[in-house]
């Protein structure tokens, strides 16, 4: 997943950690230098696929769905 958090122009590379002590029990984005991230902190999310945005959402965070995930398989493509 991408997210870009409030502070930054550019989008980072994270994942969503369980157990996080800054969670308190909810689960949080933590970027690859191990920095975590609450759903305050983030402005958007761009998650892997359609599974991983919902259990984003779940957490707190706003999502943004790529195109792709929204219009299904092939739909980037030229069909004749």
């Amino acid at each position: 997943m991408q997210f870009k958090p409030r502070h930054a122009p550019t989008l980072f590379q994270g994942r969503l950690e369980e157990g996080h002590p800054l969670g308190h029990g909810r689960s949080v984005i933590v970027d690859l230098a191990g920095c975590a991230f609450l759903p305050a902190d983030v402005d958007v999310v761009v998650p892997d696929d359609e599974e991983q945005g919902k259990t984003i959402r779940a957490a707190g965070y706003k999502i943004a769905t790529p195109l792709s995930m929204t219009l299904g398989p092939g739909a980037s493509g030229s069909e004749a």
